[in-house]
């Protein structure tokens, strides 16, 4: 074949390959660009079908780049996320645009996401594909700083990246559908607005509104009522209601279901609040009704709920802290600029929110002036008034479960009640209510007297038009009590019955009839006959009070306190008797006799003439007499009945010659007559206890202490036998109210010497009298154990008086100096001095101590007027009040350790000034919520006036208060309180400083200075106090001053930075002023 034709050959296959070639590529061409179309038109599952099953002859990696693109468009960022972390594992050529494309929708990502972590490896990645000045580097570099906040890096960055190429038509499509322009330009103008470029943002807003897509207008809005809020937040109060206006009008343009929307107005109703709270602590309202207006249109109901309760909130603080003037003034500010709303509602729930719960917790304090006040903002609230009206029946009610309250605090209840509940029928039902807890009262609880006041109380409720018909419930709920009494037979109801009867005015009422008496006389006469005295004498007594002159009750009194060895009751009624008779006269007799009356032994001559004395009478004088502690009278007639040698009484005479030994300290024949003694007298604890103390008093130990070894196991034995004689039993009654414990205590404490034994002794005693309290006291004291003498102390001044009184607040006073408790210690010997001022010199000394201490040298220097020593009347207080309660420890540890301390020192006044500390500082300290700081400092407000009412000369108790006051910003009130603490304590820096701080948020620069040029007389080397001058004086312009002042501190802190740049720019400004004066 020559070779034209096989050039020609060659030829022709070479065009017919390139031809098969050049259609293969562009029908594969035509199918990727399919894909594209189906993608842009946002078809994605034909595009990702067309991608997967079309013939492409595309790499992994652009394979793995589309389809990510095409996920992210149909299910978000984070699930496109594995395809182009996998493409990068494919790319051909590390510096290929596929792999720079590749980076950068990562970086989008992460940028959609919001992850500046991830997106700040992406840009990592990025530059392995091109260089840090890149448009598209520097774009997301500016969106990785715009995420961290760093807002002038984001806007140097996105200024820089002005043009930025596409790399393909996919990247094209899907970047600007996340970050088209106007996106990428509002959020530069949010990073403006936030940099405080406002005008400027503003006017590009502005334009964006009339040039821009209406889907960003919306965006616009929101930018433009972001740039009001924060101008607003750069203004000074006065200046910021036109700002937050605008930012509120810009808002209103936005549809509600926007997220930003949402967001947006949350910030700006916040801020709306706190504006409003800023203006409610210093009582101004111009600007109320614009933002309760505006807040209404936003349909913000958190926020206004929260300034309601805030409101209520305040308003509680002025009225229960005794500030009725300011209250006055703030609701009468809230009522002249409250505008008609639903706002109205809303503070007018919260006040009687407020009001019902004040009556919970029982501060009653000003509520009724609290009450008034309000009916300015709580007229047009119809549920108010009923609200209250059940709050206080409910608090009457439980009061009346609570007995030992009932009339210590009802009465206040019940005043405030009355005062509000004007309805008839209302106050005639709580009527009824409290008659049916008198009938409680009476009948279950046996407490008459405290039913006929309640009864007394509930008669003040009715109208006058229901008080008819309440009369008759009382004489029908009377009547019911007397029917009772009669069933029970009960005769101690007879009196109060009377009693009801006559103080309720009843017409007729068939009670007390003379048949009843009678009945009640029989029974008497009866249980008499039947020796049993004592319901004989119930009887007798029940009716004497309801008929005083009844003469068969008399006598049955008489004989009845005859036969119980009641001599001097006999004598008393017999007194009542209009005529006498035998049966009379011998009982008389021998009760004047043995009650020491001059006449008894007259009488009883006159009556043994007549007849000779029994010998049961003899015993009766006998034992009689030693009752009283007259033994000679007693072995006298006990002696005519042995001589008698009458075997009958031979025991009981015995027993007599036995005490009257023992009384007469015969020891001896103490020990003599008791070997003599039957078994069963012997085993009596009295009994023993006296052959116990005579063994001691013959030195005879070893015997004492047998015997002691068995003394409690017989401390109880039948009380009255049959057998015995009358007056052996009412000797009997005397001998078993020996206290056998009192016994064993004192046995412990004088012979083994073992105090914690004796303690323990002496507190089996039940219902131990004062004296015996006190003695436990001090044995506690000598013990160390002084919560238990503290506490034995207490009770016993609930019934000492004279001498015993005054050594138990000796006593408490000297506990309490010991421990720490100065105002306690300071109170009881207040109370000690004013019962007898002639103490010893130590108990001056130890009172001047607990008043310097306290903080009242000007009182302790009369008690150290004996001693020439130095008093510390220049001293501050330490307020130390024995407890270590540092501030490093948590807060729960601080409220045990005085939750323990109060239970040992229950009725401590340092303790109660403590708690109001610890409240004051939990509300420094703690995070609690509004609420609950305020209702610390009304309870720590609570405590510190109860102090200051009864202890009004503790300084320390006026600092606190005035403490609790400024934090509640009721300043007045609280310069007074830190003025009297300065009164009883004239060195008291500490309520200078805070005096000085109050005068100054005021502007009273001139009793600021006089406050801290007060504490620098004091305390010349105090810091804090130069400072605070060197700054006020500086304030006024008076440089001179100021230089003297921080010259001062500078002295005082040399070196300190704040003090020499104040100095040196003071000076300055001073030699500038007098070179432009010489000029």
């Amino acid at each position: 074949m020559s070779y034209f034709k096989i050039f020609t050959l060659s030829l022709c296959i070479s065009l017919l390959f390139i031809a098969l070639f050049i259609g293969f590529a562009f029908d594969s061409g035509s199918t990727l660009d399919q894909t594209y179309e189906y993608f842009s038109s946002q078809q994605y599952d034909e595009a990702r079908r067309h991608l997967l099953h079309g013939d492409h002859p595309i790499s992994l990696a652009d394979l793995y780049l589309y389809e990510g693109y095409i996920t992210r468009e149909k299910l978000g960022a984070e699930k496109s996320q594995p395809y182009f972390l996998e493409a990068l594992q494919h790319p051909a050529n590390k510096r290929s645009n596929t792999a720079f494309e590749l980076s950068l929708n990562l970086a989008l990502n992460a940028f959609l996401q919001k992850d500046p972590e991830t997106l700040h490896q992406a840009l990592d990645q990025c530059l392995l594909y091109t260089n840090a000045d890149h448009p598209w580097f520097l774009f997301f570099k500016g969106n990785y700083f715009y995420l961290l906040k760093d807002y002038p890096q984001a806007l140097t960055h996105w200024q820089a990246s002005q043009s930025r190429p596409w790399l393909s038509k996919w990247m094209e499509a899907s970047f600007q559908r996340h970050l088209p322009e106007d996106k990428v330009r509002l959020n530069c103008l949010y990073a403006q607005i936030e940099l405080g470029q406002l005008e400027e943002a503003r006017q590009a807003l502005k334009e964006m509104l009339f040039t821009s897509p209406a889907a960003t207008k919306h965006d616009s809005n929101l930018l433009l009522a972001l740039s009001y809020r924060k101008e607003a937040e750069t203004l000074l109060p006065p200046a910021r209601p036109f700002a937050f206006q605008k930012a509120a009008d810009y808002l209103q343009l936005l549809p509600e279901e926007n997220v930003y929307y949402i967001q947006e107005k949350s910030s700006l109703a916040h801020s709306f609040k706190e504006q409003l709270l800023q203006e409610i602590e210093g009582s101004t309202f111009i600007n109320l009704p614009l933002y309760l207006q505006t807040l209404e249109k936003m349909q913000a109901s958190t926020q206004l709920e929260e300034i309601s309760k805030r409101f209520a909130q305040r308003f509680t603080e002025m009225t229960l802290t005794g500030n009725i003037e300011e209250a006055s003034q703030f609701i009468q500010g809230i009522a002249d600029h409250l505008h008609e709303g639903n706002f109205n509602q809303l503070l007018a729930s919260q006040l009687t929110a407020s009001m019902q719960e004040a009556i919970k917790k029982g501060r009653l304090h000003y509520w009724k002036e609290g009450w008034i006040l309000s009916q300015k903002l709580l007229s047009s609230d119809s549920s108010c008034l009923p609200t209250l009206i059940n709050a206080l029946t409910s608090k009457i009610l439980g009061l009346l479960e609570d007995d030992s309250e009932i009339f210590k605090e009802i009465y206040s209840y019940l005043g405030l009640w009355q005062a509000l509940e004007k309805r008839a029928f209302q106050r005639y039902t709580l009527a009824r209510q409290l008659l049916q807890k008198a009938e409680c009262l009476w009948s279950l609880k046996n407490e008459p007297q405290k039913a006929i006041n309640l009864i007394k109380l509930a008669t003040s409720l009715p109208f006058e038009e229901e008080l008819k018909e309440f009369q008759q419930d009382i004489e029908r709920a009377v009547i019911k009590i007397y029917r009772q009494a009669v069933l029970q037979d009960n005769i101690h109801q007879f009196a109060f019955i009377q009693q009801a009867v006559q103080q309720f005015n009843f017409n007729s009422l068939p009670v007390l009839e003379a048949a009843e008496i009678a009945n009640q006389i029989a029974d008497a006469q009866y249980l008499y006959k039947k020796k049993q005295f004592t319901l004989a004498a119930d009887k007798a007594l029940g009716v004497l009070k309801v008929a005083p002159c009844d003469q068969a009750a008399r006598r049955i009194a008489v004989l009845a306190a005859y036969q119980e060895g009641k001599y001097f009751e006999v004598v008393e009624h017999v007194k009542h008797l209009n005529s006498l008779d035998f049966s009379i006269l011998e009982p008389l007799a021998i009760s004047m006799l043995i009650t020491g009356e001059k006449e008894g032994a007259s009488f009883l001559r006159l009556l043994s003439d007549h007849q000779p004395l029994s010998d049961d009478n003899k015993l009766r004088l006998g034992l009689g007499y030693l009752l009283i502690s007259q033994p000679e009278p007693g072995i006298g007639w006990l002696s005519q009945i042995q001589r008698a040698k009458n075997d009958g009484f031979h025991d009981e005479v015995l027993l007599g010659f036995y005490i009257a030994a023992f009384q007469k300290q015969d020891w001896p024949q103490v020990i003599n007559l008791y070997s003599q003694l039957a078994p069963s007298r012997q085993q009596i604890p009295a009994v023993q206890g006296m052959i116990i103390q005579s063994y001691l008093a013959q030195d005879q130990r070893e015997q004492a202490e047998e015997l002691f070894a068995t003394f409690l196991k017989h401390s109880s034995f039948d009380f009255l036998e049959e057998r015995d004689s009358t007056a052996y039993n009412i000797l009997k009654k005397h001998l078993y109210s020996f206290n056998a414990y009192d016994f064993a205590a004192r046995y412990f404490l004088y012979v083994k010497k073992d105090l914690a034994q004796a303690l323990s002794y002496f507190r089996e005693v039940k219902n131990p009298l004062p004296d015996l309290l006190l003695e436990r006291a001090q044995l506690a004291y000598t013990l160390k154990n002084h919560p238990e003498s503290v506490k034995d102390l207490h009770e016993a001044l609930q019934n000492a008086q004279g001498l015993p009184r005054e050594k138990a607040l000796l006593l408490l006073g000297q506990i309490y100096f010991e421990i720490g408790l100065y105002p306690d210690s300071v109170s009881c010997f207040k109370e000690l001095f004013a019962l007898n001022c002639r103490q010893d010199l130590s108990v001056h000394r130890l009172y001047g101590q607990a008043l310097t201490l306290l903080g009242r040298p000007d009182l302790a220097s009369i008690h150290f007027r004996h001693f020439e020593i130095d008093h510390l009347a220049s001293s501050s207080p330490p307020q130390n009040f024995g407890i270590d309660l540092k501030e490093n420890k948590s807060l729960n540890k601080r409220q045990q350790l005085l939750e323990h301390q109060l239970q040992l020192y229950p009725q401590s006044i340092s303790l109660q000034l403590l708690s109001a500390k610890e409240l004051v500082f939990c509300f420094n300290y703690s995070a609690d919520s509004c609420d609950n700081r305020s209702e610390k400092l009304l309870l720590a407000h609570e405590i510190l006036k109860k102090i200051n009412e009864k202890h009004s000369y503790l300084p320390e108790a006026w600092y606190l208060q005035g403490q609790v006051l400024t934090h509640l910003k009721l300043n007045r009130s609280a310069k007074q309180a830190f003025s009297k603490a300065i009164d009883l304590n004239p060195y008291y820096v500490e309520a200078y400083k805070q005096l000085a701080i109050i005068n100054k948020t005021e502007k009273d620069f001139g009793s600021a200075l006089y406050h801290l040029r007060q504490i620098l007389q004091i305390a010349p080397h105090d810091e804090e106090a130069w400072r605070s001058l060197a700054c006020i004086e500086e304030e006024q312009n008076h440089l001179s001053d100021a230089i003297q002042a921080w010259s001062k501190a500078l002295k005082l802190q040399p070196l300190h930075p704040l003090y020499l740049l104040k100095l040196a720019h003071l000076s300055f400004n001073l030699h500038a002023t007098e070179w432009s004066e010489k000029a």
